[in-house]
């Protein structure tokens, strides 16, 4: 059942890019200027960011730089004493050889 729901799922999500294509590629005119609806959509964005909306220029940003890497630095949580220990129940005590 998991794979029919996701098949139809992947083909709603098509349908939608599709739809979104054919519509951002449609003429509007924007203060008398005929353009593509893709680029009033890019000027409205522009036009925020300039304005000071944040999430302007973070969609400016990870569109034309690419959105940045996230890192998380994993640090040890347990003491040497107990990472040692865990080794030793692990791969047995090396004194003992």
């Amino acid at each position: 059942m998991g794979g029919i729901a996701s098949g139809e799922a992947r083909r709603e999500r098509k349908a939608l890019r599709e739809a979104f294509e054919i519509a951002l590629n449609c003429p509007v005119t924007v203060d008398g200027t005929e353009m593509q609806a893709i680029d009033a959509v890019a000027l409205a964005t522009v036009e925020a960011a300039m304005n000071g909306d944040m999430r302007a220029v973070v969609i400016l940003r990870d569109t034309c730089d690419g959105k940045p890497v996230e890192r998380i630095e994993a640090t040890p949580a347990i003491s040497e004493e107990t990472r040692l220990e865990v080794e030793r129940l692990l791969f047995g005590d090396d004194d003992e050889n």
